[in-house]
């Protein structure tokens, strides 16, 4: 378990990976969490979902798990940025971004990279369609009523996503948008890239018309799954009924094996509570958190910010029109 009095860290080195790691914690130490005032923070023995640095446990965990070392983050971020070299599509190329990729191929190194080429493609259709603009403005967007990232993490330190299946419509804008945003937020941090994400989805839909949303926005996200340098670990979905059971057996097609064992089907929310402490789920969950619409506030300013810093790093692929049909045919060839 991962407890908030392990966040001092220990110099490790004297490279980009101490770098990394240092200037993180140096920046996160000063992070002060504003959890509603019902929650008594000293009985909540998890990491918060904003921690920009690296525990202990955490470094322990990257070397176990993801062959993570010193010597690893400095010879494989100069080998991705001299495969990139080669390219003539523009990447991004700063270690903070390179790294997520590293690590969700564990220091493979041509496996990160094909990773990285699947994703700046995909971010480069995502900004073709909806534009910098509105993905900047996307933190207007969000309805915690529909989806969203708890404030705390897990005991193992995962982030906790959930969905709200009769909340989804049609008619409101295209959430695969904020998804992928809350996405972006939450792999900024390297607690995320370690320790993985897991969801929680309320399973009660209503109405065959929730059911085609909910159909039509798995059918467009499963493939994002591929390309985003994620540790995605566990699916539970609560308050299961017959629609929701008729949309998972729809969906199960393009579902890839890996994350089917990891999907589980509950009747009702007290199951969660075998999961997760309650003090880290809201009471929409059956927690002692405080309501949705509450823990939300926790992290907003924060993915504000994030989201302004992407799209200023995201200018490059404005210069991607030019290699799209040599990326698409690179892509195709390796997948």
């Amino acid at each position: 378990m991962l407890h908030e009095k392990q966040f001092k860290i220990s110099p490790i080195g004297s490279s980009s990976y101490r770098r990394i790691h240092q200037a993180a914690y140096t920046q996160n130490s000063r992070i002060k969490m504003s959890i509603p005032s019902r929650v008594n923070i000293t009985e909540i023995q998890h990491l918060p979902l904003v921690f920009y640095g690296l525990t202990p446990s955490l470094q322990q965990k990257a070397a176990k798990e993801l062959n993570e070392s010193e010597e690893n983050v400095t010879t494989c971020l100069a080998e991705m940025k001299e495969l990139i070299a080669k390219e003539s599509t523009p990447y991004r190329k700063d270690d903070d971004f390179l790294i997520q990729f590293l690590r969700a191929k564990k220091y493979d190194v041509k496996k990160s990279f094909q990773l990285l080429k699947g994703f700046s493609h995909q971010q480069y259709l995502q900004t073709r369609f909806f534009g910098l603009e509105k993905i900047a403005k996307v933190a207007s967007f969000l309805d915690y009523r529909v989806c969203g990232v708890l404030p705390i993490r897990d005991h193992e330190g995962r982030a906790l996503f959930y969905f709200i299946g009769n909340r989804f419509s049609a008619d409101e804008i295209d959430h695969k948008l904020i998804i992928e945003a809350l996405l972006l937020f939450a792999l900024s941090f390297p607690a995320t890239q370690i320790n993985g994400i897991c969801f929680i989805a309320d399973g009660s839909v209503f109405s065959m018309e929730n059911l085609r949303v909910i159909y039509r926005y798995v059918r467009t996200f499963v493939p994002i799954m591929h390309i985003c340098p994620a540790r995605m670990k566990r699916f539970d979905c609560i308050n299961t009924n017959r629609f929701c059971q008729l949309a998972f057996n729809l969906i199960r097609p393009f579902l890839p094996s890996k994350i089917l064992r990891r999907i589980t089907l509950h009747g009702n929310q007290k199951a969660l509570l075998k999961i997760y402490s309650p003090h880290i789920l809201p009471e929409e969950f059956g927690g002692t958190l405080g309501p949705l619409s509450e823990v939300q506030s926790v992290w907003i300013d924060d993915f504000r910010k994030m989201m302004s810093k992407f799209v200023e790093s995201s200018q490059y692929l404005q210069s991607y029109d030019r290699n799209l049909n040599s990326i698409i045919n690179e892509i195709e060839k390796n997948w």
